[in-house]
């Protein structure tokens, strides 16, 4: 059975600390931190991931590359498929789950409207496959990144990789 696993970059996460009594302070309802952000959007694709239905017998495996933008609405727009997986199946659900995803809105400070979003979807059928999937996105996608400011500028999701049946 084919094995879904999420990986990809991580971010730095900033966080403020109040100070005073609480009673003194206003109430303020403020967006996610980035890591709790990324943190809720992943736990979300994983799970959108998990509805997907594979063909065991189809021998879908890969990585597909899907970016997104982060709508007003707090929904995913523009969503296409950056780098296909070579395989038409695996791209395919890998839009539907992005496009699934509930857990965008509210942004936290610096993502804002139009954020640019990538998530790398590996695919594998064992640990084997899963570690040499792995190495080669790492490779990638440290060769994107320095590619130019515009590529660091994209949020990469990051998932501990989780094996699902």
């Amino acid at each position: 059975m084919n094995k879904l696993v999420v990986f990809a970059a991580s971010i730095v996460a900033t966080s403020s600390a109040l100070t005073g009594p609480l009673a003194s302070q206003d109430i303020v309802v403020s967006p996610p931190s980035s890591s709790s952000f990324v943190a809720m959007v992943s736990k979300d694709l994983d799970s959108q991931l998990a509805r997907q239905r594979f063909d065991p017998r189809a021998n879908v495996h890969g990585i597909a590359k899907v970016r997104f933008q982060v709508g007003k609405d707090g929904q995913a727009i523009n969503v296409v498929t950056y780098e296909g997986s070579g395989n038409s199946r695996l791209d395919a659900a890998a839009r539907r789950a992005v496009h699934g995803l509930s857990s965008l809105a509210p942004a936290p400070a610096g993502v804002a409207e139009g954020q640019v979003v990538q998530a790398n979807i590996i695919v594998a059928d064992d640990q084997v496959e899963l570690a040499r999937l792995t190495k080669r996105l790492i490779r990638e996608e440290t060769a994107r990144i320095a590619s130019s400011a515009q590529e660091r500028a994209v949020l990469a999701l990051n998932l501990t990789p989780r094996m699902v049946s």
